[in-house]
């Protein structure tokens, strides 16, 4: 039997921004009465069906893992049943990650070339020595250095990066960094911009490609080290910043806001539409997760329910 403290019951609650004189008022839907936990497979469910077979299998009851499942959505992937969907973690990041990155390095290339300039594309590798551990300053003091380099002389620095792993767990990055035509780009290691092993920097033509081939390599099983960020980019300007922003929303919510509302993730789910103060409730409601939040389980709201919460 897996042991496991089941959470404490759950309550679903919605801040509701429809206007500035609403902001702060909170709407709680009813409390789920069907609080259970599965002993077969430590999973904990706020409603759902009984474990069955599944459980007897050591799944998630009433619920279709990844693996089996044939419908994917911005690392979702839906089931059998009707309005059920889990989401992976390690998926569901690696998906975020991939779409975060092309979204970005997409934008970067555009605006490396925009007034029909043809810009020089390095890609740059960064790697460990054996006795040094990984820090999060250390990609924060690498690029720290190449942004003030090139500020210094009055040239746009663009980059983006993703992190991978070596087979032994080790980390390393990749970096890609767009410069005007004949720029000189100085070595990391030489400089000392990076002191913990070794770069490589070569001339590549499609950095797109390249980074989204890293992006989706995967861990073999392995994890990240703890606080890492896997990627992240530098030089967007203010427009290509909200363009990117919007890319990363959900598909229901790109169809009603535009790049300049800015909508971000509100209190207890759904969206807040910054530039109105309208709320969008989430299409789905929490059912249940895995011991370790490996996987958690959702179930979509009838249209009902969504109503309720826009009246």
């Amino acid at each position: 039997m897996n042991s496991f403290n089941p959470v404490e019951p759950l309550k679903i609650s919605i801040e509701k921004n429809t206007s500035v004189e609403q902001k702060g008022q909170k709407k709680k839907l009813a409390e789920p009465q069907n609080q259970r936990h599965d002993a077969g497979s430590g999973a904990h469910f706020v409603d759902g069906s009984d474990g069955g077979e599944a459980a007897a299998r050591g799944e998630a009851p009433g619920l279709v893992y990844l693996e089996t499942s044939d419908v994917s959505v911005d690392g979702i992937k839906k089931d059998a049943s009707p309005g059920l969907v889990v989401m992976h973690r390690d998926k569901a990041r690696f998906s975020r990650m991939k779409k975060s990155i092309r979204a970005a390095a997409s934008l970067l290339d555009e605006q490396a070339r925009q007034g029909g300039f043809m810009p020089d594309i390095w890609m740059i590798t960064l790697t460990y020595e054996p006795d040094i551990e990984w820090s999060s300053k250390h990609i924060t003091h690498f690029t720290k250095s190449y942004r003030e380099y090139f500020n210094r002389r009055g040239v746009q620095f663009l980059s983006a990066r993703v992190m991978e792993l070596h087979k032994s767990g080790v980390p390393h990055y990749h970096v890609v960094i767009w410069l005007p035509k004949g720029t000189w780009l100085p070595m990391a290691d030489k400089r000392g911009w990076w002191p913990y092993g070794m770069s490589n920097q070569i001339k590549v033509e499609k950095p797109v490609g390249y980074l989204i081939k890293y992006a989706s390599k995967g861990t073999g099983g392995l994890s990240f080290p703890k606080g890492a960020r896997i990627h992240g980019n530098t030089g967007l300007d203010y427009q290509r910043r909200l363009e990117r922003a919007w890319c990363m929303l959900p598909a229901w919510v790109r169809e009603v806001v535009v790049e300049t509302d800015r909508a971000i993730r509100a209190p207890g789910g759904g969206w807040l539409v910054r530039s109105t103060g309208e709320y969008l409730p989430s299409l789905y409601e929490f059912v249940g997760h895995a011991p370790d939040w490996s996987w958690c389980a959702f179930r979509k709201k009838t249209d009902q329910a969504i109503n309720s919460f826009c009246q």
